[in-house]
């Protein structure tokens, strides 16, 4: 993902930005993405000081911009994982250290060769075997620049050139204060869109809805309106764009300000037609890990009298805008529908509209909410927290939600 603004190529006209997407059928650029995908290809096991000179060398074999090559670069460590040995180090070079001055000091003239199996016996005597070769990989392998290649994303030469221009919007929108998203009312877009609220709150971002006549309008906070959690919102929010790229019609603008000057906010607009594509075709099947493991163990602990709805997509209405739910549970006994709504660090102020719309107009359904422990450092939450009148039952949550807890606000409703 380029982050770092130095790597955005962009064009400013009249008040708009212009990313400079690269063509995915220019020549040139396919045969830097097709060395790039080989050098990923033969990676593994490779340390990083090989993987900087790697990169050196290809970057004197083709004629494309520094900043271009410079983005394919950052995309390629993306998808690269670095191992650092867990162990601290630090006593370990103390001890050898310690035993070379041992050796040095007691022998004047020695080969290279010599000192070194000479040493290896002095270590041995004191330490757990070493040889010549251990020491020398051992010694700085916990600095960057030897940190070992374990795993490797592949790419093929395509993917790797849309990754790119995905990742220069993906850049943009980290630097964006709010991102709106219009898509069109029609039936045959229904399951599309249902997939995008399901990725709306994998990523637990800050939504706000409006129906219209002819679309669905979807506000989207950017990270650069909060308060705190700014880098992390920035992450998950440019990690959600991708979703957007599944349905067939959608329009995106968002007000992006890349130098935090309120009179320099510029406007990026996009549709169907900038031909982006999701790399990741299956995201539609997967199912957060942290998901799974809640289910698991709330089915334990409530011995199935309540059950996890996994198609949790209803659009609901608090009297003044629209929300979805994160979870919904079904009672096996009576059939009733439960459901819940999860409000993190940095969805203060959707907790706030939320409290006040439903102290105001109620709501039809069973519905409870979960807030996190940190918005209470908050003294004007606590006060509206304590004194909910007869809004849902509440419970609080720390990073990992608690099935007990889930549960106790269930039998509560």
């Amino acid at each position: 993902m380029l982050t770092k603004k130095e790597l955005l190529r962009i064009r400013k006209s009249k008040g708009r930005l212009y990313p400079l997407f690269i063509s995915t059928s220019d020549p040139l650029f396919l045969e830097l993405a097709t060395h790039l995908c080989e050098v990923l290809t033969h990676c593994l096991g490779k340390t990083k000081h090989d993987w900087e000179e790697i990169f050196d060398e290809a970057s004197s074999m083709f004629d494309v911009h520094e900043q271009v090559f410079l983005g394919f670069k950052k995309i390629c460590e993306d998808a690269v994982k670095f191992h650092a040995p867990e162990n601290n180090l630090e006593e370990f070079r103390k001890k050898i250290f310690e035993a070379s001055f041992e050796c040095l000091y007691k022998v004047e003239k020695e080969s290279i060769d010599n000192y070194q199996n000479r040493l290896c016996e002095f270590i041995n005597s004191v330490e757990s075997p070493h040889t010549v070769t251990t020491i020398q990989n051992t010694l700085y392998s916990d600095l960057p620049e030897h940190h070992v290649i374990t795993d490797v994303k592949q790419y093929t030469a395509h993917e790797l050139l849309n990754k790119y221009n995905v990742s220069l919007v993906q850049g943009l929108l980290f630097n964006s204060k709010k991102i709106t998203i219009c898509i069109p009312s029609s039936p045959e877009l229904m399951p599309y869109l249902r997939q995008l609220l399901r990725c709306l709150k994998f990523f637990q971002l800050i939504v706000f809805f409006k129906k219209e006549e002819t679309q669905l309008v979807i506000e989207v906070d950017g990270p650069l309106s909060l308060f705190q959690n700014v880098q992390k919102y920035g992450f998950k929010l440019a990690c959600f764009f991708p979703s957007i790229l599944s349905m067939p019609k959608w329009t995106l603008s968002a007000h992006v300000d890349l130098k935090k000057n309120p009179e320099q906010v510029l406007e990026l607009v996009l549709d169907e037609k900038c031909q982006l594509t999701q790399a990741n075709k299956n995201f539609s099947a997967y199912i957060p890990e942290e998901f799974n493991l809640f289910a698991e163990s709330f089915l334990k602990l409530n011995q199935e009298k309540w059950m996890i709805e996994e198609r949790c997509l209803d659009v609901l209405f608090d009297g003044q805008e629209y929300f979805f739910p994160d979870f919904s549970f079904r009672n096996q006994e009576t059939g009733e529908i439960v459901m819940l709504e999860l409000f993190h660090p940095w969805h203060k102020a959707a907790l706030v509209k939320r409290i006040q719309h439903f102290k105001k107009f109620g709501l039809s359904v069973s519905y409870f909410i979960g807030v996190s422990k940190d918005l209470l450092k908050d003294s004007h939450i606590k006060t509206i927290l304590d004194d909910k009148g007869s809004f849902p039952e509440v419970f609080l949550f720390r990073d990992v939600l608690s099935p007990k807890h889930v549960l106790e606000a269930l039998e509560k409703c």
